[in-house]
Formats: structure tokens, sequence, C-alpha cells
């Protein structure tokens, strides 16, 4: 399990923030194996970008595993079973 930041990206924000895509990157480069569980996303609307923007782009993203459980919902962990809540819909 690989957890990062998708939240708050913009260009201007490259050296800051990650956005879906850096964390889709950074995710390959570490060695894309397990999950990849995006965080720091949707608590805030502090960003330039809709609400919802980061978690629907790296929903998009082919080739992911993702574990996006329901904040606040106990989850377990299965290898190989993705987990793709869908509670911001």
């Amino acid at each position: 399990m690989t957890m990062l930041e998708i939240g708050a990206s913009d260009p201007l924000w490259a050296d800051i923030h990650l956005g879906p895509d850096g964390a889709a990157r950074s995710f390959q480069s570490l060695g894309g194996h397990g999950f990849l569980m995006p965080i720091h996303w949707g608590l805030f609307d502090l960003a330039l970008h809709h609400w919802k923007q980061p978690i629907e782009k790296i929903w998009s993203i082919e080739g992911l595993k993702l574990w996006s459980p329901t904040p606040g919902v106990p989850s377990e962990v299965i290898e190989g079973v993705e987990l793709r809540s869908e509670w911001w819909r």
C-alpha cells in the first residue's frame, strides 16, 4: 500500500502538491506494486479545481490498483482486491 496525496493540484503548485497525475507517476516510479491509496483530498475545498476533480482523475488512469475506502468505515486490505468506494459521488 502506497499512500500519496492527490488534492489541491495546479501547475502553479507543482513543487508543493503531486496531484493525481504526479501521484500516478510517483507510484510507478516506486515500483507500482500493491495499491495506491489516494490521500489529502476532499476534506477542504481550497484548490482552484472542482472538489471531486482529484479523485475522478485518479480513477480514470488505467492500470492503477486503487484502495479508496469510505472515510471512517472499517475496511480490510485483501491482497489483489481493489476497494473503490464511491462515497464522494
